[in-house]
């Protein structure tokens, strides 16, 4: 199974998510400056991961504008970070549509070319259709 861009960032936020709890349930056993100085660190890390998945993305719709990727693969891309109505409702963060809104403004326009609806194959329906309707 392949892994999708919303488990990586839910496995690693996750992680980070925990490790901030676990600080907030022992800040009585520690100082105000260490309870700082380690939640700074934690939100530190997060922002550097938010940084290094906002490149990656950046990265993947650059190499869709070469046309080093599929459009196939560029369309499962935004598929997984889209989800489904069903997670919609339960989505904690707003990670997932930061990084479709960086992947449809790298790519976007070589999409919106690609997939007029006068070479769309099947009756005039692209397949980027299904998420845009």
């Amino acid at each position: 199974m392949p892994l999708s861009f919303s488990y990586l960032q839910e496995s690693v936020y996750s992680d980070l998510e925990e490790e901030k709890r676990a600080l907030v349930a022992a800040k009585s056993t520690l100082s105000e400056a260490e309870f700082f100085y380690k939640s700074a660190d934690i939100d530190d890390r997060r922002l550097k991961l938010k940084r290094r998945m906002l490149g990656n993305i950046r990265f993947v719709g650059e190499l869709f504008k070469q046309k080093l990727l599929t459009d196939v693969t560029i369309l499962d891309c935004i598929s997984d970070l889209m989800g489904t109505p069903e997670e919609w409702k339960s989505m904690q963060d707003e990670q997932d549509i930061e990084c479709l809104c960086h992947l449809l403004r790298t790519a976007g326009e070589r999409l919106e070319a690609k997939f007029s609806p006068s070479e769309a194959p099947f009756g005039g329906k692209p397949r980027s259709h299904r998420f845009f309707v």
